[in-house]
C-alpha cells in the first residue's frame, strides 16, 4: 500500500483527473471512469476523470495497479473482477465472485433504485504489501 499527496479537506471537492503510467502488461483500476487506456513503447498509460459537473473530495479516490487478471462478470456487463496472478487464479476468481452481480440485482430490486455507478470493479489482493 502506498499514498500520494493530495489536499483532503472535509468540505472541499474538486473535479479529479488521474494519469497513471505503468510497465506494459499492468492494469490500473480507479474509482473514477476510465477516459483513456493505451499501451505503447513498453508502457501502459491510463487516464481517469470524474464526470463533468461532479466534484469529489480526494478521499473518494481509490486506485489499484499491477499485473491483474481480469474476469468480466458473466451475469453483468457493468461488473468486472480483478486479482493478482497465482495458481488457478481465474478459477478461484470465478468461484469467489459468482454471486456478486446477483446480489447487486437483488439489492437494486429491493430498494427500487439502480446502483449509482456505471461500472463496478472489484479488486482482490490476497496479502497486501506492508
Amino acid at each position: 500500500r502506498m499514498w500520494f499527496p493530495c489536499s483532503d479537506v472535509l468540505d472541499v471537492s474538486y473535479p479529479l483527473e488521474v494519469r497513471v503510467t505503468l510497465p506494459a502488461g499492468n492494469i490500473a483500476i480507479a474509482s473514477l471512469p476510465t477516459i483513456k487506456a493505451k499501451e505503447s513503447k513498453g508502457k501502459a498509460r491510463f487516464t481517469f476523470k470524474s464526470l463533468a459537473g461532479i466534484d469529489l473530495p480526494a478521499r473518494a479516490l481509490a486506485l489499484a495497479a499491477g499485473p491483474f487478471i481480469k474476469l468480466n462478470d458473466p451475469a453483468s456487463q457493468k461488473v468486472a473482477h480483478y486479482c493478482l496472478p497465482h495458481i488457478d487464479a481465474e478459477q478461484r476468481l470465478s468461484f469467489s465472485t459468482q454471486y456478486v452481480s446477483r446480489s447487486a440485482a437483488v439489492l437494486e430490486q429491493l430498494i427500487d433504485t439502480p446502483l449509482p455507478c456505471e461500472r463496478y470493479n472489484q479488486v482482490f489482493v490476497a496479502h497486501p504489501p506492508m
